[in-house]
C-alpha cells in the first residue's frame, strides 16, 4: 500500500485515514507520525524516543508501536535495519484549503464541519516539553492557516452577497475563537428577528471600508518601490488585526500575501515560512536539504523565476530571534519583488528594530503606527451606527478591532444604548467581556515563560496600584524576574497620581520616577483575572480588602455661580473646518487615558480601574486675557469614584462638572452637546479630567482671541 493511499487529518483531533476510511491508532502513534509527517525530516529513533517517552524505555516503547502500525497500515513503514525515520504523507489541510475557492451554498456546511475544533487537538500533554513545545508551534501555524482559509472564505462569500453563508464562516470561527476580522453583514445573530431594537448599530457595514485607510494606503504606496527591490516597514497594531492589514495591502493588487507568527521556535517559524511559500507557488513537495537557508534560497529563487511579487507578515516580532533576524536581513538583500512588514502589539525601540533589519535594511525601513480605532473610525465601518454607540464601543474596546466585533456579534444579552438617559445621561456600565476577545489577548502572551504568565494574572487580581509591597506580597520570590520581564514588554507601566499631555503635540513623558505599577491597560487587567481559579479570585479579593489604600472622594471645587461662566445646550457642533482625510493621531497614558486628534476635534477616552484614581491635565499652555468659548460633549460613568472637569488658570479654577462620590453632580449637563462661555484671565491654560470611564469631545475651544484646537494639527 502506497503512501499516497494515507491522509493524516490535522484539523481538529488527529486521526489517520485510508481511502477515506480511518483507522485506529493508538494516540503515541499518532503523535510519531504526526511529528514526522509535518516535520518532513528524517530523525533519529534515538531522537523519536526521547521526544515521545521521556524515560530509559523509551526505544522499547518506540519498537512497541512501530509493530503496531506494522499491522494497522500492512506495511513495514520503518524498516529496523534504517536507523533514520521519515515519512511523506499528505494531509487534509491541502485538500480543504483548495476546496475554499470553490465553495458554494450548498458545500459550505460540509466544508465547515471539518473544523470543529483547533488543529491537532489531542496532542497537547503527551511526550517530553520538547513535543509539547512543538505541538504548541504547530497548532500555532495551523491555526494561522485555518484563520486565514475562513478569512478568504468569507471575503469571497461577502463578494458574492451571500449574507447567510458569511455569517456561517463567522459563527464557525468564533466558535474555534478565531479573529478573521472580515466586513460584518449582521452584528447580531437573532435569526429572523433582526437587530435588537436597543442597538442601532447592529447593521452591516460598507464592503468598501477597511480599518486604517490611509495607514493601509501609506503601506501600499511601498509596493511600487517594492518591485524594483525588496522593501521593509515596522508596524505597530493591536492584537488580532495583523493579518487583516496584511489583506487590506494586498486587496485588488497581484501581490501575494504569507502570514507568520514569529514568536516561536526559530525552526519552525522557518519550517512555516517555508511551507507557505513553497504552497503559494504550487510547489507542496520541494526538495529538502540539511541546511534550512539554502532550502530557502532554493525557494525564492522558484519565486522569482514565478514573477510572484509577495508581500510576507512576520507578527509578534518585537523579540525576534536573532537566527530570525538574520535570515530577514538576507532575503531583504535579494534582487526580489518582496516587501517585508513586521507587526507588534507595544511599541519596538529603535535599537531592537535595527537588530530585527540589520544596519542596511533599518535605515529604509518605514515605522508607523496604526492608532487604535475611535469614533470616527467605528462610524466609518459601521455608517448608519449612532454617534453614541460609536463613541461607547471606541471607549469599551480601548480601540481594539476584535473586542469591537466581538461585542457587536454577541447574541446572549442585548448591548446598552449610550445615547439614551441612563442615570442622568452617565456611561452604562461596561458589559462582560466577550470569551473570545479576552481568549485572544491571553493567547498573545503565550511566548513569555508558564512562570510570567501565572504572575501575571495573580498581579490582575489586585485592582489597584501595584506598589513594591503589594508586588512582592503577590509574586514573592519572584518578583524581580516577572517584574522586569513584564516591563520588557510593555505589560506593566509606572503609574503616577497625575498625567500631563502637551496640546497641541500630544507630548506625553512617563513619570520614571513613579514607584507604582499597573498593567498595561484595563482590558488586559480583566482578560487575565479571568484565567485564575476561584480559589486565586478570592485570595486577590482578601489580599485586596486587606490592604487597599483609603479612597479620595473629592473632585475638586465645586462648580461656581453662572457669573463664572454661561452654558447653553446646542444640537450639534459647527463642522466647517474640519479635515476628514488626516489620520487619527492618538496618545496613551499607563492609566488609560486616550487622547487624540480626530477630524478637527480633540477626543479624550478612558476605560480605567475603580481603584486607579488618576487626573490627566490637558495643558494648552499661555493664553491671554480675555473671552473664552469651548464646544465640547462630556459622558462619564458614576458611581465608582469621584468625576470632574475644570478649566485652570495660573491655578484658579472653572469647574465645569463635579461628581463625588456622594451626591448629586454639578455642572453643566452630561451626554449632550454644550457651548459655555465666560471671562478669563492671562496665564497657563489647562483642563483637568478625572473619571473612571469618561468620553470628551472639545469640538472648540477658544480663549482671549486664541484658536487652541486647530483644524490641522499636523
Amino acid at each position: 500500500m502506497g503512501e499516497e493511499d494515507w491522509t493524516l487529518h490535522v484539523l481538529g483531533h488527529v486521526y489517520v485515514s485510508r481511502q477515506n476510511q480511518a483507522a485506529r491508532l493508538p494516540v503515541k502513534a499518532l503523535a510519531l507520525l504526526t511529528y514526522l509527517i509535518l516535520d518532513g525530516r528524517p530523525h533519529h529513533r534515538e531522537e523519536i524516543a526521547s521526544l515521545l517517552w521521556p524515560d530509559r524505555n523509551g526505544l522499547a516503547n518506540l519498537r512497541v508501536e512501530l509493530s503496531g502500525l506494522r499491522r494497522t497500515c500492512s506495511a513495514d513503514l520503518f524498516p529496523a535495519q534504517l536507523p533514520l525515520m521519515q515519512l511523506h504523507w499528505e494531509t487534509d489541510m491541502k485538500a480543504w484549503s483548495a476546496q475554499a475557492r470553490t465553495l458554494n451554498s450548498e458545500t459550505l456546511p460540509q466544508w465547515l464541519s471539518t473544523v470543529r475544533s483547533l488543529p491537532l487537538s489531542g496532542l497537547e500533554d503527551l511526550g517530553s516539553a520538547g513535543f509539547r513545545q512543538w505541538v504548541e508551534a504547530q497548532q500555532a501555524r495551523l491555526t494561522d492557516q485555518v484563520e486565514h482559509t475562513l478569512s478568504e472564505a468569507l471575503h469571497q462569500f461577502t463578494a458574492k452577497g451571500d449574507r447567510s453563508g458569511a455569517q456561517m464562516i463567522r459563527v464557525q470561527a468564533r466558535q474555534l475563537g478565531l479573529n478573521i476580522m472580515g466586513p460584518v453583514d449582521q452584528a447580531y445573530d437573532n435569526g429572523n428577528q433582526g437587530p435588537p431594537a436597543t442597538c442601532p448599530a447592529a447593521r452591516s457595514p460598507s464592503p468598501a471600508v477597511r480599518l486604517w485607510p490611509a495607514q493601509v494606503n501609506e503601506i501600499r504606496t511601498l509596493l511600487s518601490a517594492a518591485l524594483q527591490s525588496p522593501q521593509a516597514v515596522i508596524v505597530q497594531v493591536p492584537a488580532g488585526a495583523e493579518r487583516q492589514v496584511i489583506t487590506d495591502v494586498v486587496l485588488g493588487t497581484v501581490w501575494q500575501a504569507v502570514n507568520i507568527t514569529v514568536s516561536g521556535p526559530p525552526q519552525l517559524v522557518q519550517e512555516a515560512l517555508f511551507h507557505q511559500i513553497s504552497t503559494l507557488i504550487d510547489r507542496p513537495d520541494p526538495p529538502r536539504t540539511a541546511h534550512a537557508n539554502a532550502d530557502l534560497l532554493h525557494l525564492l529563487n522558484h519565486l522569482r523565476s514565478a514573477s510572484l511579487p509577495l508581500v510576507i507578515g512576520l507578527h509578534d516580532a518585537r523579540d525576534l530571534h536573532p537566527s530570525l533576524s538574520d535570515v530577514v536581513d538576507f532575503i531583504l538583500e535579494l534582487p526580489l519583488p518582496l516587501l517585508v512588514v513586521l507587526t507588534c502589539m507595544t511599541p519596538v525601540p529603535a535599537e531592537q528594530v535595527m537588530r530585527c533589519l540589520g544596519q542596511v535594511a533599518w535605515q529604509r525601513a518605514l515605522r508607523m503606527n496604526l492608532a487604535p480605532l475611535g469614533p470616527t473610525d467605528i462610524q466609518a465601518a459601521y455608517p448608519s451606527m449612532s454617534g453614541g454607540m460609536a463613541a461607547w464601543l471606541a471607549q469599551q474596546s480601548e480601540g481594539w478591532p476584535m473586542y469591537i466585533q466581538a461585542l457587536l456579534a454577541r447574541t446572549s444579552e442585548r448591548l446598552p444604548e449610550p445615547d439614551q438617559p441612563y442615570r442622568r445621561g452617565t456611561l452604562p456600565y461596561p458589559p462582560p467581556m466577550p470569551e473570545a476577545a479576552a481568549a485572544a489577548m491571553v493567547t498573545g502572551l503565550r511566548t513569555l515563560p508558564p512562570s510570567v504568565q501565572s504572575g501575571m494574572a495573580r498581579l490582575a487580581a489586585w485592582p489597584g496600584r501595584l506598589s513594591p509591597d503589594v508586588l512582592a506580597q503577590l509574586l514573592g520570590e519572584e518578583v524581580s524576574t516577572i517584574r522586569d520581564a513584564a516591563l520588557r514588554r510593555g505589560l506593566l507601566l509606572p503609574s503616577s497620581d497625575v498625567e500631563i499631555i502637551r496640546i497641541p503635540t500630544l507630548s506625553f513623558r512617563t513619570d520614571d520616577h513613579a514607584a507604582d505599577l499597573v498593567l498595561a491597560s484595563e482590558l488586559l487587567r480583566v482578560a487575565l483575572a479571568a484565567t485564575l481559579t476561584a480559589d486565586e479570585r478570592e485570595r486577590g479579593r482578601t489580599l485586596w480588602h486587606e490592604h487597599a489604600p483609603p479612597k479620595d472622594e473629592t473632585a475638586g471645587p465645586a462648580p461656581k455661580e453662572n457669573r463664572t461662566f454661561r452654558a447653553f445646550q446646542v444640537t450639534s457642533p459647527l463642522t466647517s473646518g474640519t479635515n476628514q482625510e488626516i489620520p487619527r493621531r492618538e496618545v496613551k497614558t499607563p492609566n488609560g487615558y486616550r487622547v487624540a486628534w480626530s477630524q478637527g476635534a480633540l477626543e479624550v477616552l478612558r476605560r480605567g480601574s475603580p481603584e486607579v484614581h488618576t487626573a490627566l491635565l490637558l495643558d494648552f499652555g499661555y493664553v491671554p486675557a480675555g473671552s473664552w468659548r469651548a464646544v465640547l460633549h462630556f459622558r462619564a460613568r458614576i458611581g465608582c469614584g469621584a468625576a470632574s472637569l475644570t478649566c485652570l488658570v495660573n491655578g484658579n479654577s472653572v469647574p465645569l462638572y463635579v461628581q463625588r462620590q456622594q451626591g448629586a453632580p454639578l455642572g453643566i449637563p452630561l451626554g449632550t452637546w454644550v457651548t459655555i462661555e465666560g471671562e478669563g484671565d492671562a496665564g497657563m491654560l489647562t483642563l483637568r479630567l478625572e473619571a473612571t470611564d469618561l468620553i470628551l469631545t472639545l469640538h472648540c475651544l477658544e480663549w482671549g482671541g486664541r484658536t487652541l484646537i486647530p483644524t490641522n494639527p499636523g
